[in-house]
């Protein structure tokens, strides 16, 4: 547990995860500073809300008796990293300042290669929603309470928890949610599915013997870990889904545009019927997951059903971005194959009248060069498809690494289109719509700057239009 009242550092505070427990550490009163590469919107309201932030890197940034939190994004090259070893100030991973919060608390954990920012707000949705006051620590902008942070007053605490890094096993919770491990992520870290596996099975196992396990059983994996922590004597474990053997299993009574309804059933027993306000089988899931939270902590089904009826996503997550003259254009993180299949499968069920054009922009090089040709058919469902320049992070380029990787391999399948640039990306969009399409941009970087373009080159035409009518 960190002292009360201690000063804690954040080399790169802006980032997702990092800011978030600099928020509610803020709000609990922690003398919070932190440094970060460049200024942005995150910062500016961790500074606003009392945090002391430097735009750079420099050793004298870090002050004796302060405890440092680095993530690994922040190389042990970093001159505030190398300060502090230095000196002998405490400096702990980012999971390990999660930890320390998670002490003295009901800590709900959620991992999982995809599905779990949604997960994480619709479970902070439904108990706050059921007068619990959780604690909420998100690596998503939420609308419902401005922000990734949420510092609450009740004995809950539900937090996001990265698995990339294998950090997820510096954390352990009361009750752990799985939502889904997918083959062809994090593998330039575990180098194998089966490394995956494992660690998330160690995870679990980390869990108290009261706790609970919550694991989503359309994972191909989830009956392995499942399996495995029942063999062991471990924690209690339910599962949910749409597979109908279930513990909490859901049925789809119907899909239309952001109308999304089905039906809950435990064992036997039916619950009642949800309806969402957001579209996509994989939105099911996650709902799902949060009912079976709230439920099995005694929230009421029919409190939890509301709270998930009036939900609205996390930013970049099939977020709209406007619609003008019949074109609507919406925004997605999707970045590797399985969340971009799944996005445009749901957008071409929800929307099957629509002509859908997708504008993808690859993410990082070390993700392109491990999974780009498994974006073959990611993109089936999508009538046109455009792609853009890579987006590169923070990584360095790769030689032989680039677009060209996932262009290929769609082609092999069908037409695609590559453009590299973005304002004419924009000009060749503007030219080809109509009412009626959906323009979805997809990505981890920023591509959401396409459609914004887009929306804006629409309103000047319109605009131009009406003026000479």
């Amino acid at each position: 547990m960190i002292p009360a009242g201690a000063r804690v550092h954040f080399v790169g505070i802006g980032g997702a995860g990092m800011s978030a427990i600099a928020s509610v550490l803020i709000a609990r009163g922690y003398a919070v500073s932190g440094s970060d590469l460049r200024e942005s919107e995150i910062t500016r309201r961790l500074r606003a809300a009392g945090a002391r932030i430097q735009i750079g890197h420099a050793p004298e940034h870090v002050e004796p008796g302060q405890v440092v939190v680095i993530s690994r994004a922040v190389p042990e090259a970093n001159v505030e990293v190398q300060m502090a070893r230095r000196s002998g100030v405490q400096v702990l991973h980012r999971a390990e300042m999660l930890g320390s919060l998670m002490e003295g608390m009901r800590s709900i954990a959620i991992v999982g290669t995809h599905g779990k920012t949604t997960t994480t707000s619709m479970i902070a949705r439904v108990l706050e929603r059921a007068g619990r006051d959780p604690t909420v620590l998100i690596g998503g902008e939420v609308d419902d309470f401005g922000g990734n942070a949420r510092a609450g007053h009740g004995e809950d605490l539900v937090a996001e928890v990265d698995e990339s890094d294998g950090s997820l096993l510096r954390v352990a919770p009361q009750i752990a949610v799985v939502t889904n491990i997918d083959a062809t992520d994090h593998l330039d870290y575990y180098g194998s599915i089966e490394q995956v596996l494992e660690t998330f099975g160690r995870f679990l196992t980390r869990l108290p013997a009261d706790g609970l396990a919550v694991v989503c059983a359309d994972a191909a994996a989830g009956g392995t870990l499942v399996a495995g922590l029942r063999g062991s004597g471990g924690a209690r474990a339910v599962t949910y889904g749409l597979a109908p053997e279930s513990d909490y299993a859901g049925r789809i009574l119907e899909m239309a545009g952001f109308r999304t309804a089905f039906e809950v059933r435990r064992g036997r027993d039916l619950l009642g019927t949800v309806t969402l306000s957001v579209p996509g089988e994989y939105n099911v899931q996650n709902a799902l997951g949060a009912l079976a939270v709230g439920l099995e902590l005694g929230v009421p089904f029919a409190s939890a059903a509301d709270s998930l009826m009036t939900f609205r996503s996390v930013q970049r997550r099939f977020t709209v971005r406007g619609e003008v003259g019949g074109v609507l254009v919406v925004d997605d993180y999707a970045h590797n194959p399985t969340k971009v299949r799944a996005l445009l499968q749901a957008t071409r069920r929800c929307w099957p009248q629509s002509r859908i054009i997708a504008v993808f922009q690859p993410h990082r090089y070390s993700r392109t060069q491990t999974v780009g040709p498994q974006f073959a058919d990611a993109f089936d469902p999508a009538h046109e498809v455009i792609v853009t320049e890579l987006y590169a992070a923070d990584e360095p380029s790769v030689p032989g690494i680039d677009a060209g990787i996932i262009v290929r391999a769609v082609r092999a399948r069908r037409p695609v289109q590559y453009i590299a640039d973005a304002a004419q990306v924009v000009a060749a969009l503007a030219e080809r719509v109509g009412p009626g399409d959906l323009v979805l941009t997809i990505g981890a970087g920023d591509v959401w700057k396409i459609g914004d373009g887009l929306l804006a080159s629409l309103r000047a035409r319109a605009a131009g239009v009406q003026e000479h009518g």
